[in-house]
């Protein structure tokens, strides 16, 4: 089963705009085609074009069908609060998150997402790769930089391989007051905001390269020869406090 981890958010180090505090808060998500965006570097390294997922076993279920008849599409709010939650407390968690497949993120900041903003920043983790990726262990360090998984879900290798996006939106929830003896500590907490992608199928199988040396030399001379752009101040923040890798 396709899983992703996610560890520890040091919110106090990211620049996340606060939400009103209410119990009420809701956590949202809406589905965005950045498949244009990622194919324009695709194409460069040779790959085939990404397709939008349209089913079940390609696309992040932030939509179920609700009790009516005919039934009719509403937010899945369980698989939002589970993806919310896991986002902003310390928790790993390796089962629950569909679908199958190799997951690339961004910390966002504005109404909507910006996609051309996530792809280069993906792209650019090209500089940390010397050579032909190594093979995949879950101890392997290079696996444990998420914008290197984002890299490499972004240049799925696959012969026809399905994308899938959206943009989350997690309020803050209320201030959670906690008294101990005579003293008391008020955990407040962030709004966040995050494009997540997932690519399919799955491109990481334990003990093997996510490419050969062909492919390799294609991508990594597609990112480089890419337009350099500087990675905005709040990616390179997000980056070492939103310490997630999405398998």
């Amino acid at each position: 089963m396709g899983f992703f981890k996610l560890f520890s958010l040091a919110v106090a180090a990211v620049h996340l705009a606060e939400a009103q505090q209410t119990s009420t808060a809701t956590n949202t998500a809406e589905r965005v085609d950045c498949s244009a965006d990622m194919n324009v570097l695709r194409t460069r390294a040779q790959l085939a074009e990404l397709e939008l997922g349209t089913d079940d076993t390609t696309q992040l279920p932030i939509l179920k069908d609700d009790s009516t008849s005919p039934p009719k599409k509403v937010p899945n709010t369980e698989y939002l609060t589970k993806v919310c939650d896991a986002m902003k407390k310390s928790t790993v968690t390796e089962s629950g998150f569909k679908p199958d497949g190799t997951f690339a993120y961004a910390l966002q900041d504005g109404n909507t997402a910006d996609c051309a903003a996530a792809v280069k920043y993906w792209k650019d983790a090209v500089s940390n790769f010397d050579s032909l990726p190594p093979a995949y262990t879950t101890d392997e360090a290079k696996y444990k930089d998420p914008q290197n998984v984002s890299f490499i879900s972004m240049f799925n290798p696959a012969q026809s391989p399905k994308v899938d996006c959206a943009y989350f939106i997690c309020p803050a929830a209320a201030a959670d007051t906690k008294t101990a003896g005579t003293g008391s500590e008020t955990t407040e907490d962030k709004e966040l905001r995050a494009l997540l992608c997932v690519t399919t199928p799955k491109v990481f199988t334990v003990n093997n390269k996510p490419f050969d040396q062909t492919q390799w030399d294609n991508i990594s001379k597609a990112a480089r020869s890419a337009a350099s752009t500087a990675v905005p101040a709040f990616f390179a923040v997000a980056a070492a406090a939103f310490a997630a890798i999405f398998l």
